[in-house]
């Protein structure tokens, strides 16, 4: 298993090509999974990019991509808590 991950390293630092995690809440059509890679790798620059898909059905729907340090965050768990937070922080503005 060890040799098949530096394999792969290898391959994708000769090609230029990006692995990035796809989690979503439901499992994805090919060619949704198209159209991500496509948007990603304008993003990125990157000449390739290799998505590794994973159900993660907590996050309720939509999509975080995982890629290098990066990470876009399209799910509505992730939108939820973005509001919890602004909440939070509001909250402690006005009892200050």
């Amino acid at each position: 298993e060890e040799i098949c991950l530096e394999f792969e390293d290898l391959y994708c630092n000769l090609t230029d090509t990006m692995v990035a995690t796809l989690r979503s809440a439901v499992k994805l059509e090919q060619e949704q999974q198209f159209l991500i890679a496509k948007k990603l790798q304008e993003l990125t620059g990157s000449k390739n990019i290799k998505l590794k898909p994973v159900i993660d059905a907590s996050l309720i729907a939509g999509f975080v991509v995982e890629y290098g340090s990066s990470q876009i965050d399209l799910s509505v768990r992730g939108q939820l808590e973005k509001v919890s937070d602004e909440l939070s922080r509001n909250m402690a503005l006005q009892l200050a």
